[in-house]
């Protein structure tokens, strides 16, 4: 695990908490998010409330998403703040316990589904 994308995680939910999150906070946590699916997916393995953790953050940061659609403005609800800091600890408790190499083969799988995804945009 980066101890830069962990102080990184901390400091966007704080950018929540107190109202002066930006796209970059947003992005941190979505791919601390998607990160961790990702390696979940790859291990196969059940990690106790791991799937829950993901599936509130998800639900949460969609709702973010949207919300900055429709105000321009980045902000959370106190049900998605708790989620978003379930997930940092999740993240945190969850790799704690894994290797390097998941580590690094789920970054570039992540890397691949953004190239994916930014290729997909511009066929659009």
């Amino acid at each position: 695990m980066n101890n830069k994308h962990e102080g990184a995680m901390y400091s966007a939910v704080q950018a929540f908490r107190r109202g002066e999150a930006t796209a970059d906070h947003f992005l941190d946590l979505c791919d601390t998010r998607d990160i961790t699916a990702i390696a979940h997916n790859m291990q196969g393995r059940h990690v106790d409330g791991l799937r829950e953790a993901l599936e509130a953050a998800e639900i949460a940061l969609l709702n973010i998403r949207d919300r900055h659609r429709d105000t321009g403005r980045f902000g959370a609800s106190a049900d998605e703040l708790a989620a978003l800091a379930l997930l940092v600890d999740t993240y945190t408790n969850y790799w704690l316990a894994q290797s390097g190499h998941l580590y690094g083969l789920a970054r570039e799988e992540l890397r691949r589904a953004r190239l994916r995804d930014k290729g997909g945009e511009k066929a659009a």
